[in-house]
């Protein structure tokens, strides 16, 4: 099913249950927890902008009128417990990856739009004077039969942005290494209707006498471990190239291009 967007637009203060009248867009937090958790649930579960708000604050975050308050991955885990879903964070993309698989939607902290294709960016962003800087940003991933979904709760929620919208598996990779291009460190917190049943172990033979011959371990050939490596590394190179045509001058671009570097430094060496 498509990731049914959770709007944080609604939300900037002055247009809320809030007070004060200024623009700060600082609830893409607790609007991604909502987002997840309506797709992991596979829309048992709705949550409107002003519940996912509402979640937050139970959560023990505190949304101050005036000033940007982010939502920190704890406060994200603790929404979603408070929204009636489980999550949990996530130590490596590929894990974060085989959860997605499985079913879980997986809320992703980024620095917006880096890693972000452009043609997927949402109508606000898009509308962001092109010199911005980058920005710590709540976004979501999915994947259901192999095809991957990114949505954002910058998008409206109305029209063509009522859903997320399709990328390919390269595609999410990027999103979810988008911290990386500015040397800090992704987070990745996976979301679901409820806690996952632990994997059953599988039991060891009762008596030595019956079990199997065992089995020589698989080993994977040094060659294909390479070739995967460097398909992987020119992969992120062509990706971030893209990034860095769109990117205005500055750290972030610069950045970029050290990337860059670092990539082509690699694929010399393979």
């Amino acid at each position: 099913m498509p990731i049914k967007v959770v709007t944080q637009t609604t939300l900037i203060e002055g247009k809320s249950t809030k007070t004060a009248d200024d623009n700060w867009m600082d609830d893409c937090g607790v609007t991604s927890a909502g987002m997840a958790l309506q797709y992991a649930s596979k829309g048992e579960i709705t949550v409107t902008p002003q519940e996912a708000w509402n979640a937050g604050k139970r959560a023990g975050r505190k949304d101050v009128d005036g000033e940007g308050s982010g939502t920190s991955a704890h406060e994200l885990i603790a929404t979603v417990k408070q929204l009636g879903g489980y999550a949990q964070w996530v130590p490596a993309w590929a894990a974060a990856k085989r959860a997605a698989v499985d079913g879980a939607a997986i809320v992703v902290n980024v620095e917006a739009p880096l890693g972000i294709p452009k043609r997927v960016w949402s109508e606000w962003q898009k509308k962001r004077p092109a010199n911005s800087a980058p920005y710590g940003h709540w976004c979501v991933l999915a994947c259901e039969g192999g095809a991957w979904e990114y949505a954002d709760p910058t998008m409206s929620g109305k029209g063509k942005e009522t859903y997320g919208k399709a990328i390919s598996e390269q595609e999410a990779d990027g999103i979810a290494r988008s911290k990386t291009l500015v040397k800090k460190t992704p987070i990745w917190i996976a979301v679901y209707a409820s806690k996952p049943a632990p994997k059953t172990p599988v039991k060891p033979p009762q008596k030595p006498a019956e079990a199997s011959k065992p089995v020589a371990p698989i080993k994977t050939a040094p060659n294909t471990v390479k070739a995967a490596q460097i398909k992987a590394a020119e992969a992120e190179l062509a990706s971030t190239l893209k990034e860095v045509k769109r990117t205005p001058l500055g750290a972030a671009k610069r950045t970029l291009w050290d990337r860059v570097a670092q990539l082509q430094a690699k694929l010399l060496n393979k």
